[in-house]
């Protein structure tokens, strides 16, 4: 009897043994698969085929799995110049594009990839035509990267960032001169689409034709114009004139 409780104890024990080892194996299957090692050169496969096929948001998505898991400093700095080259060349948002570059020349700046960051910042700034921050950029380049391998490019750009820079300051509207001491006409658009309108100046106003000159009305004080289909009223009068030309003259009472 007590060899066979023997077995029975015995045999409890091995089944609950089993039973702990078949709880153990899916977690630690589960634990295995999650600590593997991700795999770079196939995320930029899939990121490549789905750049080629078009599917640029899909593409971009890839790249920032690699930006998030990979272990590889440099890996890392190539999807997030990916990434921004995508912004600017596919999907024409300069401002992201910018700010991705930024990110890249920051955080991974002993990075093969933070030349060519520098660089596309100039490209895509002179493509938003903000010459003067391009050429900026171009000189930067050139400064920090005297032998790299966009030296001749960011010198030629930088040439024709100057000269759009020259061709505006060129087109740049001239300034009106100062009006001469004793011109004192001012043109005002004093109302617009009305039938009607009440002016008065301290001054004797003239009321004459714009194009011979004649005086139709010389008079002090406030004043009533009304369009009408024949031409305009002063005071209710007609005064045979449409376009007219209205003047204050000082030194009258």
């Amino acid at each position: 009897m007590k060899q066979g409780n023997s077995c029975g104890i015995s045999g409890g024990c091995s089944l609950g043994f089993i039973l702990i080892i078949n709880l153990l194996v899916p977690v630690l299957i589960k634990v295995s698969v999650s600590f593997a090692a991700f795999d770079d050169a196939k995320g930029f496969r899939v990121a490549a085929d789905l750049l080629n096929q078009g599917s640029y948001l899909e593409a971009m998505a890839a790249y920032h799995e690699i930006v998030t898991h990979s272990e590889v400093y440099e890996n890392r700095a190539k999807g997030l110049f990916f990434m921004g080259t995508i912004y600017s060349l596919y999907l024409d948002q300069y401002d992201e594009a910018l700010r991705l570059y930024r990110l890249l020349r920051r955080d991974y700046a002993r990075s093969s990839f933070a030349q060519d960051a520098l660089f596309n910042t100039g490209m895509v700034l002179y493509e938003k035509g903000a010459f003067a921050e391009a050429l900026d950029s171009f000189k930067s380049y050139l400064e920090q990267y005297p032998t790299g391998r966009h030296r001749m490019s960011a010198e030629v750009w930088a040439e024709g960032a100057k000269a759009e820079l020259r061709t505006r300051k060129r087109a740049r509207p001239m300034t009106s001169p100062k009006p001469a001491g004793d011109d004192t006409i001012l043109k005002i658009l004093v109302k617009d689409n009305v039938s009607c309108v009440t002016l008065n100046a301290a001054d004797l106003i003239t009321i004459s034709d714009p194009f011979s000159g004649r005086i139709v009305y010389e008079h002090g004080g406030p004043f009533n114009l009304a369009a009408t289909t024949k031409g305009l009223l002063v005071n209710g009068q007609d005064r045979q004139v449409s376009p007219c030309t209205v003047a204050a003259k000082g030194g009258h009472p």
